[in-house]
C-alpha cells in the first residue's frame, strides 16, 4: 500500500506540474497572438505614414514646381 501511496503521490505531482505546464503555454500562445496583432497594427501604421509622407513630397514637388515656374503658390 505504501508503494501504492507513492505511486499515486508521485502522479499527482506529476499531473500538478503537467498543468503548470499547460497553462503556461497558453500564456504563451496568447502573448504571442498579441504580439503578432501588434505588429500588424504598426505595420499597417507604417504604410499609412508612407502614404502620407509620399502625399507630402508630392505636394512639396507641386508647390516647388509652381514657384520654379513663376506662378503664384496662393491663387484663389
Amino acid at each position: 500500500e505504501r508503494m501504492i501511496a507513492l505511486s499515486q503521490d508521485r502522479a499527482n505531482r506529476l499531473q500538478a506540474d503537467l498543468d503548470v505546464a499547460h497553462q503556461q503555454q497558453s500564456i504563451v500562445n496568447s502573448q504571442q497572438a498579441q504580439t503578432r496583432a501588434e505588429a500588424t497594427a504598426l505595420a499597417q501604421q507604417k504604410t499609412a505614414a508612407q502614404a502620407q509622407l509620399r502625399e507630402a513630397q508630392r505636394q512639396v514637388q507641386e508647390l516647388q514646381r509652381q514657384l520654379d515656374s513663376g506662378l503664384p503658390t496662393n491663387a484663389h
